[in-house]
């Protein structure tokens, strides 16, 4: 037998082994015969072949049984409920490990989900335009919630539970090590405490989150990823638990990644900063470190060599930058602040060194640090 007629048998065999569209207690499904598991599905060819065809409360069982044989019901196609608009909740079984992408897309009156520990990934766009999602109830830890891969986010606006216990004070687990995009996006959580084993900040963790408040990190976290505070118009304080070393040494994606876009202030060590004194051995000012604060004086060490001018978008309130470095350090953007309103000193014998820079020389105000200051 030639391997062209072998492949034609087993893409058969692949074929046959799968039974599509198979209606069971008003739940349809795609079988697969060989594993004896079940994908909870849409009726019909395509999404689009049957308008609505789920409704009221759904409650998905764990196994189905079809023709004598049983079937582990072990994930949610993709598309499955997509716009099921007179759909209101569902109950997730902890057999299922999947939810695909645009799962409950448009059903635009869902709201409640409930599922457990068991589910891994939440594919994208799978509870897009659900805007009564008022809860979602999770049956696990919260470092088993962490622990979920989702690809989007929830609707903006919905309380959390955890074990039927509303989550309102987020702790982090100090078991992890990164928190995952979307995770607890739109949640209405109202304080965030983010440990020292936190290294990294996935894009959109915390994005629309609109009720937080405060948040308190530890100096651990190296990374902030694109968007990850977006939208938090609420949140009055940030406290970082660590020095301005570690601060500075942060990477943030974009503005929105760092929480004093909303805050306007930082704190450290529960110490609110006034005047930045950037401390000695930070090489680098990073972009976003400081955006949209609310000082007045900025002091940069002889250690500083690179200013990324994003640094300090919107720190409308500045008025004064110490640069004590004998070579002016390099800017590699724009500028957002009005230069002719500032004044920057730097030291006396490199006056003329500043005053020729393409980017300090547009200070207007260039003055020589004098030995009080």
């Amino acid at each position: 037998m030639n391997k062209a007629v072998i492949l034609i048998i087993l893409i058969f065999s692949s074929i046959l082994s799968y039974s599509a569209d198979i209606k069971i207690n008003g739940l349809y499904y795609t079988l697969d015969k060989y594993r004896k598991t079940a994908e909870i599905t849409y009726r019909g060819e395509n999404p689009y072949s049957y308008k609505g065809e789920y409704k009221d409360a759904i409650d998905i069982p764990s196994k189905v049984s079809y023709k004598g044989v049983e079937y582990k019901v072990i994930s949610i196609d993709e598309c499955a409920f997509l716009g099921c608009e007179e759909l209101l909740s569902v109950n997730i079984p902890s057999s299922i490990g999947y939810i695909g992408d645009s799962a409950f897309k448009n059903c635009i009156n869902l709201m409640s989900v409930s599922f457990t520990n068991s589910v891994r990934t939440i594919g994208a766009m799978a509870f897009h335009n659900t805007n009564y999602l008022n809860s979602i109830h999770f049956k696990g830890t919260i470092y088993d919630y962490c622990n979920i891969q989702m690809r989007s986010s929830f609707k903006v606006g919905y309380d959390l539970y955890i074990n039927g216990e509303k989550l309102s004070d987020l702790y982090i687990p100090d078991e992890l090590e990164s928190v995952n995009p979307f995770l607890f996006s739109g949640s209405n959580i109202i304080s965030l405490h983010i440990p020292y084993s936190i290294n990294n900040i996935y894009e959109s963790a915390f994005a629309n989150c609109k009720r937080l408040k405060e948040i308190k990190i530890s100096g651990g976290v190296k990374y902030m990823s694109y968007h990850a505070f977006f939208g938090t118009d609420s949140l009055k304080k940030i406290d970082f638990i660590g020095s301005l070393k570690e601060w500075c040494n942060i990477i943030f994606a974009d503005c929105y990644s760092n929480p004093t876009y909303y805050t306007h202030s930082l704190f450290i060590n529960h110490e609110k900063i006034q005047v930045l004194n950037i401390p000695d051995n930070v090489t680098e000012i990073k972009h976003y470190a400081f955006t949209n604060m609310d000082i007045t004086e900025i002091n940069l060490s002889s250690s500083v060599i690179s200013f990324m001018s994003s640094a300090i978008d919107g720190c409308d309130k500045l008025k004064k930058i110490v640069c004590n470095s004998f070579m002016p350090p390099a800017v590699y953007d724009e500028f957002s602040l009005k230069a002719d309103q500032l004044s920057l000193y730097v030291p006396k014998n490199v006056l003329m060194m500043y005053f020729d820079h393409p980017f300090w020389g547009k200070f207007t105000n260039i003055t020589p640090i004098l030995e009080e200051e």
